[in-house]
């Protein structure tokens, strides 16, 4: 008897690179920017494209390096691994919560970031990682506490612990943390039924 082994799709990140790259752009070019973030008059009037790029805009340099460092590392990982289904987290991450903005949230005129995009990311890569039991089930385990731990407390503060406002404020929105992991949740655990397949070891008969 022998447990499947993971999914690996070694290859160029290109899904991650783009993103990130995209993203130190649009930091350095407000104008194109501009265009690009989520802005709820626009996307009532429209302009639905803004429910996606808007979460590779960001308000200050600290805002956009820490998200695109920490969103290159989770997700050279991951897309190497899934292929695909990293775009697909990235895609559904990123509608779900201007959805979110858009019905719950009437009052936020303007969102920009890859917040909820890297939470999703987080969340995913140490459940993929966790599914190998024994040490490395701990170690990422507690990576994952870490990093929630990190995530409530930027919301019982109010701010982010390591991005902070440059010439434009801006307000942190926990919401779209929580509502990155839920998606990294479902999407691992009910739309791929990984839980499931690992519960489920391969016989082999040859």
């Amino acid at each position: 008897m022998a447990v499947a082994a993971p999914n690996t799709k070694a290859g160029f990140p290109v899904i991650t690179v783009l993103v990130a790259a995209g993203s130190l752009a649009l930091f350095l070019l407000p104008d194109v920017a501009h265009w690009l973030i989520y802005d709820r008059n626009r996307v009532l009037a429209g302009e639905a494209w803004r429910l996606i790029t808007g979460h590779a805009v960001h308000f200050s340099k600290s805002h956009a390096l820490y998200n695109v460092v920490l969103f290159s590392v989770a997700g050279i990982s991951l897309e190497r691994r899934n292929g695909l289904r990293f775009a697909w987290l990235i895609g559904l991450t990123a509608l779900v919560g201007s959805l979110y903005f858009l019905i719950f949230m009437p009052e936020m005129a303007l969102y920009g970031g890859l917040s909820g995009v890297i939470s999703a990311a987080v969340v995913y890569l140490c459940l993929q990682e966790m599914l190998q039991g024994g040490f490395v089930r701990a170690v990422w385990a507690t990576i994952l506490l870490l990093f929630l731990a990190k995530v409530g407390y930027e919301i019982l503060i109010g701010q982010t612990v390591f991005a902070t406002p440059d010439a434009t404020p801006f307000e942190v929105v926990p919401t779209i943390h929580i509502i990155g992991a839920v998606v990294a949740g479902f999407q691992f655990g009910v739309l791929e039924g990984r839980w499931r397949a690992h519960s489920s070891p391969r016989c082999d008969t040859a």
